[in-house]
């Protein structure tokens, strides 16, 4: 059965999408989609010299686990993660 999550409000922190969307939003591990590892958090800060927290890394890393739970989920009446019913 699928479950219905309120969504976090954002506002003020768009600018951390965009960063997941650079990263490309998860990883392959050679068996499929994998989280986007701390290490290419990292890497892609020293790469671009943006400044992020610590806070806001492990945040990108939760929003790629959590992209990569919903992707690799086939309940097929799990819903979309940004519906409202």
């Amino acid at each position: 059965m699928g479950k219905d999550y309120p969504l976090p409000d954002i506002d003020g922190s768009e600018y951390l999408v965009i960063h997941l969307t650079n990263l490309g939003w998860v990883s392959s591990n050679g068996m499929g989609i994998t989280a986007i590892s701390f290490t290419e958090i990292k890497n892609y800060i020293d790469v671009t010299e943006c400044s992020l927290t610590g806070e806001e890394a492990l945040i990108l890393r939760k929003m790629s686990e959590q992209y990569c739970k919903h992707v690799q989920d086939k309940n097929p009446k799990t819903k979309a993660p940004y519906t409202t019913s």
